[in-house]
């Protein structure tokens, strides 16, 4: 009797290998920046401290594969926190807010959130306001994982059976 694995992980952690932060592009057109000073454990998004208009910075890079992505986030939102907000990009239907800056009233807010992304679409995070006067919120993103299906063994097994069989055919035929 044997055992056959339908499916395995290949989990990546923190942003490294395919996802490290060479690999993202950082859209601070709107002002704002990105720290990878604490990479590849995390990288933050600064809100940019501007004349009163609406502005996003985003971290953004496109899926190799298929893939579930978990986050821890904390957001300082001391300076400006009734107009700010961190939003996931790349989720149907455009970027989700996964926490606004009221949701805190002034301090900081912590969570951990996730999203499935599918091969060749964008994705990452941005840190926005719609105002930019009081001062420049953080997003941290930290213990980033990146759950990557691996090839079903079950399927390697199926096209085995296939190649014994067609040997077996191709025998009888002769």
């Amino acid at each position: 009797m044997f055992c056959i694995s339908t499916a395995h992980e290949n989990l990546i952690s923190d942003f490294t290998d395919d996802y490290e932060v060479s690999n993202w592009v950082v859209d601070n057109s709107q002002g704002g920046s990105v720290d990878l000073s604490n990479s590849p454990l995390t990288v933050s998004l600064i809100e940019p401290n501007s004349s009163g208009s609406n502005t996003e910075v985003t971290f953004l890079t496109v899926a190799l594969t298929d893939f579930f992505v978990s986050f821890d986030w904390s957001y300082d939102t001391s300076f400006d926190a009734c107009c700010s907000s961190i939003r996931f990009h790349g989720a149907a239907g455009g970027p989700v807010t996964v926490a606004s800056g009221a949701d805190f009233s002034g301090s900081v807010g912590m969570g951990t959130s996730s999203f499935s992304r599918l091969s060749g679409t964008s994705f990452g995070w941005g840190n926005s306001s719609t105002d930019s006067i009081l001062g420049a919120n953080i997003l941290e993103i930290s213990n980033v994982t990146f759950d990557v299906p691996e090839p079903s063994t079950l399927a390697i097994f199926a096209f085995g059976i296939i190649g014994l069989a067609s040997r077996r055919f191709n025998k009888q035929s002769v």
